[in-house]
């Protein structure tokens, strides 16, 4: 009887003794990190004591906490860290408790971490580790910092939210970043400025695996129509515990950081004195109206999955349109579904008044979707039938003439012959050969776009004397990459990145880089009419999640706004009298 209640007791007697190991002999933590990308203890058990600075036990949260070495225990080595993540499904402790526990160490998708936790010990309170002061990116690197509290010495800027309603999470930088061949040519300078761009990454986390977390954990007070977050927002006093996994390095916040917007959304651009046409080019975002009978499928995947998203795609549009008051409409992403009454065209140009018209292609190729033209008849006459230009078996560019007019009569402008194309994406499905991504920045089927480029040349080198020709959509090509260089050779000017201009423009917005996709080129018979180019940044700045297709955000941009219409700007293109600013 007396062995077996021994048996029965001795676990229980143990405990003190777990209890009592608190502040013994212990691997110190910056000893597991190593000054190497990966422990030296990878695979081996060991036990260690620390405080922890953050937890995240939670449902939906990480699964453990991070522990970071006292400060009288730290080493002076610089290239070590002096904190780990320790991965546990069970709650451990809360921040500002010393903990002892022994785990395994293992290496996840490149965080050094504990792992199959064993007697975890709170060893009481505990001071929280000094916070190291750093600027980001570090100089030599972040590696050393794994898992530490820290706070930037200098705010950062939001470069992208297309995580924030996926995860949780913005991309921030300590500038906005351009795609490199909007800059640079293609080529190994391009690929060395991406790599640098990269380094400079920081996610803004919320210390939680949850998709689709609910509410947003940024901006604070919930994203709304009139509480946007664009990039370029400054983010302030980021101090948080400094983590990497699945390839990027993440802050998760001790406290909420402050945003603070840079720029207001901007007012359309007004036109200058003298002005006498307005030319837009704008892509729609994928436009087809949505006609679903019940139980019947949809006529396309793209566009509207609903007639709620449909009626958000069309209020945006037709506000974002009006406002700029344009004269002529040259638009790609438009449905191919012919030039009845229903189609694409039709809708439009009857939600924009009674004075638009559509040019009829004579061809608009076997794609889903198709480039447009529309005009204001009491603002511009057609001039003989419009033509096509084949572009290497895609989307036929639309080439029509038109005459300006001022009330009943000509204006001082030429007749213009206006090329609305759009050019093949750099998407690689099915690419093969010389069309597959060649490494140099450009992506696929960039031989493809070169082709196109050489084509729409050749097609337009003969026109009527006295006409001017205005090359304007979705070149699916960034300002220094090939297809722009071959215009260029060709006589057309790029009106928003125009020689010797400093900075850079941007249309379009891929994974937290811009850059100009849209165009307006103006050969040297227009370019002394051109008064001004601008896009009008609506949409690229904005989070996709306000986008008219988002369940849960869509409506929250009233109807009658613009934002986040398409995920392109439109480009705003104003003519008038003979001007000097593109000569």
């Amino acid at each position: 009887m007396r062995r077996w209640l021994l048996v029965w007791l001795l676990p229980f007697l143990q405990l003190p003794a777990w209890a009592e190991s608190c502040g013994e002999p212990a691997l110190a933590i910056h000893q597991i990190q190593g000054a190497a990308a990966q422990s030296p203890y990878v695979g081996q058990q060991v036990t260690v004591e620390g405080v922890v600075t953050y937890s995240a036990t939670g449902a939906g949260e990480l699964r453990g906490v991070f522990l970071q070495s006292a400060d009288h225990q730290q080493d002076d080595n610089p290239t070590t860290s002096e904190a780990l993540f320790v991965h546990s499904p069970a709650p451990l402790s809360a921040p500002g408790r010393r903990l002892r526990l022994t785990g395994q160490v293992q290496e996840y998708h490149g965080l050094t971490e504990l792992t199959r936790v064993q007697r975890p010990t709170d060893c009481g309170l505990a001071p929280l580790p000094t916070a190291t002061t750093i600027a980001w990116p570090p100089a030599d690197g972040a590696e050393a910092l794994e898992g530490m509290r820290v706070q930037l010495a200098s705010p950062l800027v939001v470069i992208d939210q297309y995580d924030l309603g996926r995860y949780g999470s913005l991309t921030l930088a300590p500038d906005r970043q351009p795609i490199p061949t909007q800059i640079l040519p293609p080529g190994p300078r391009a690929q060395t400025l991406y790599r640098h761009q990269q380094r400079q990454r920081l996610l803004l986390d919320d210390g939680r695996l949850q998709r689709h977390p609910r509410p947003l954990p940024y901006p604070p007070g919930g994203l709304s129509e009139h509480q946007t977050l664009r990039t370029g927002t400054t983010v302030d006093q980021l101090a948080g515990v400094l983590d990497y996994r699945f390839d990027h390095w993440r802050l998760h916040p001790e406290r909420p950081p402050v945003f603070r917007p840079t720029a207001a959304r901007p007012a359309p651009p007004a036109p200058p004195e003298g002005h006498q046409l307005r030319v837009v080019a704008f892509n729609l975002g994928n436009y087809f109206p949505y006609r679903a009978a019940a139980g019947q499928p949809r006529e396309s995947s793209r566009g509207a999955a609903s007639a709620r998203q449909w009626q958000r795609q069309q209020q945006r549009l037709v506000s974002t349109i009006q406002a700029l008051a344009p004269d002529v409409l040259a638009l790609t992403e438009l449905a191919s579904d012919g030039y009845g009454p229903g189609s694409a065209p039709a809708i439009l140009a009857q939600a924009l008044g009674a004075q638009w018209r559509f040019v009829r292609s004579p061809d608009d190729g076997h794609d889903a979707i198709r480039v447009g033209l529309l005009y204001r008849s009491d603002r511009v006459d057609v001039v003989d039938a419009p033509m096509t230009v084949d572009l290497a078996g895609s989307r036929p560019a639309l080439v029509q003439t038109l005459r300006p007019l001022i009330g009943q009569h000509s204006s001082r402008l030429p007749p213009i012959r206006l090329v609305v194309t759009h050019f093949k994406s750099k998407g690689c499905g099915r690419a093969r050969g010389a069309d597959q991504d060649q490494g140099d920045g450009q992506g696929c089927y960039a031989a493809r776009r070169n082709r196109q480029a050489e084509q729409l040349v050749e097609a337009l080198t003969e026109a009527p004397p006295g006409t001017g020709t205005l090359i304007l959509g979705d070149l699916n090509s960034y300002a220094r990459e090939t297809p722009l260089g071959r215009l260029a050779n060709a006589g057309y000017r790029d009106l928003l990145n125009p020689p010797g201009q400093s900075g850079w423009r941007y249309s379009y917005r891929f994974r937290g880089r811009l850059g100009t996709l849209d165009y307006g080129l103006a050969d040297q018979t227009l370019l002394p009419h051109v008064q001004a180019a601008r896009t009008w940044a609506i949409n690229a700045d904005e989070p996709s999640i306000l986008g008219y297709q988002h369940q849960r955000f869509g409506d929250r941009v009233a109807a009658g706004q613009p934002w986040r219409s398409s995920d392109h700007d439109p480009v705003v293109i104003d003519l008038g009298t003979p001007f000097t600013a593109f000569d």
